[in-house]
């Protein structure tokens, strides 16, 4: 019955409900009074839930009011962690010494530019630019400062080639000029400093002798380059004899002339001590010395060990020089002749030191045999390298050239106009057992079975490892012979020989 009842009731509500919303009928009493009833149950329920609203709000406040704490306190301990990790950093443990041993390995011997050409990446001005503390490591190691490029010719110059001098301090100096194009911002610079400068390196002018003339002021330094700097298409005048530092020992001389403008005079004084303690001594093309004077000049090298040097073109006579001249302690000479040079130069000379022999380039087809071999007779010298460029050495005169040297570890004949060499020499090579030293080959063969044969013979000598770098050159045609080649290879392999295969 109550069932029934209570079914009854929800159905009033809802007849109720929806005449209250569809229609504008006036309502019973009964149905106001249940709407009545309805209404201020309502109000009751609003006010309930406006009250668990409220506290529920009043809880999310307190929330976010602690997690904004809990945010603030994270971050204070993350920014507290931040610097701590930066005091514990691996480089503040590293001793000032320790540090500037870094830098100066990260400079790996490179100049230091003046100015700097990237002040925000360059070795070493980089460093000084990370912390104070890298500053003044970096400033206070003279060593980073000493090794000095001039890079341009801006006026900045002076300030700041002596910023880089008193870095420096008392350090020995290496200097490099060679890009200045006006040296008198700088030049009575270097002349102050000329007691700590080793090693200079200078751009001069083939009409400018403001420098060269107080080369021999300098008494310390030991190695002196000269760029010949000319701009013209005039061909350049001849300087006035200078004199050099009697400290020198290496000396090197250049220019940026087109190669069509020879200079054959570079002003250099022939007479002086200075040549007795040289050690290496170079004058590369386009510059050119005249034979003679050379030799005037080699008669005094008693110490020198290494020689570079474009004979001069236009000395046409037979040279005549009354006794060979005697270089005692010359190891390795270099020479850019003309033919008709070169035969009587080398019949001027006496090199019982003399290991390494180049001669070249020269486009001259004639190879001066003669005059090579009596050149190794005369000096009784013992060669382990001869190199040949740009001349035809003919396949015939190589068993001679074998004969006369038989310490050779290196044999390099330029391969641009030789004709290969053929299997006969190869053969009379390992009969008479030739330059059993040999180790290095740069050689025109005629095809892979003839240096295969060759090779494997040296290989299995057990007296050494034989032939062991090197290019070999073929012919263009060879390609096609692609078992051979591949053999070459493999037996290449097979013994670790690192020797190049191309083909011209």
């Amino acid at each position: 019955m109550k069932r029934i009842q209570a079914d009854d009731i929800e159905l009033d509500i809802e007849r109720v409900k929806h005449d209250a919303r569809t229609t504008n009928e006036v309502l019973s009493e009964e149905d106001t009074f249940l709407l009545s009833n309805l209404q201020a149950e309502a109000q009751r329920d609003i006010s309930s839930l406006d009250n668990e609203i409220s506290q529920v709000q009043e809880h999310i406040t307190q929330l976010q009011d602690k997690l904004q704490a809990l945010l603030n306190a994270r971050q204070k301990k993350v920014e507290q962690s931040s610097w701590i990790q930066v005091g514990l950093a691996p480089q503040k443990k590293i001793p000032p010494e320790i540090l500037a041993e870094i830098f100066l390995s990260c400079l790996d011997g490179q100049p230091t530019n003046v100015p700097p050409q990237s002040s925000s990446s360059e070795i070493p001005w980089v460093l000084c630019h990370v912390c104070s503390h890298w500053r003044v490591v970096a400033i206070s190691d003279p060593r980073l400062w000493a090794n000095i490029n001039i890079s341009s010719s801006e006026k900045v110059h002076k300030a700041a080639f002596c910023e880089v001098l008193s870095r420096s301090r008392n350090l020995r100096l290496v200097l490099d000029a060679c890009q200045v194009e006006s040296m008198p911002n700088i030049i009575d610079i270097i002349l102050k400093h000329r007691e700590r400068i080793q090693s200079l390196s200078l751009p001069i002018k083939f009409t400018n002798t403001s420098l060269t003339t107080k080369l021999s002021r300098f008494t310390k330094l030991t190695t002196l380059s000269l760029v010949y700097r000319h701009k013209s298409n005039n061909f350049p005048k001849p300087l006035s004899p200078f004199s050099l530092p009697t400290a020198l020992q290496n000396l090197r001389i250049t220019s940026n002339a087109p190669r069509y403008m020879d200079f054959r005079n570079v002003g250099l004084s022939l007479q002086s001590t200075a040549w007795a303690q040289l050690r290496s001594f170079q004058i590369l093309s386009p510059i050119f010395i005249n034979a003679l004077d050379i030799l005037v000049i080699l008669g005094q090298c008693h110490m020198l060990s290494k020689c570079e040097i474009a004979l001069e073109t236009d000395l046409r006579v037979t040279l005549e020089y009354p006794q060979p001249i005697t270089v005692p302690a010359l190891k390795s000479i270099t020479i850019y002749p003309e033919w008709f040079t070169l035969g009587p130069f080398l019949g001027s000379l006496v090199l019982p030191s003399l290991t390494d022999l180049v001669i070249g380039p020269n486009m001259q087809p004639k190879w001066p045999q003669d005059e090579v071999l009596a050149l190794i007779q005369r000096s009784r010298c013992s060669l382990t390298s001869f190199t040949s460029r740009g001349c035809c050495v003919p396949s015939n005169l190589v068993l001679p050239l074998m004969r006369a040297m038989p310490d050779l570890t290196v044999l390099n004949i330029e391969t641009s106009i030789s004709r290969p060499i053929p299997y006969e020499v190869f053969n009379t090579i390992q009969v008479e057992n030739l330059v059993p030293a040999l180790e290095e080959i740069y050689l025109l063969i005629d095809n892979p079975k003839t240096v295969l044969d060759f090779l494997e013979g040296r290989w299995s000598e057990g007296k050494n490892k034989g032939i062991q770098r090197g290019t070999i050159y073929f012919r263009k045609e060879i390609e096609e012979d692609e078992g051979g080649v591949a053999k070459l290879q493999a037996a290449m392999v097979a013994n670790d020989a690192h020797i190049t295969i191309k083909f011209v």
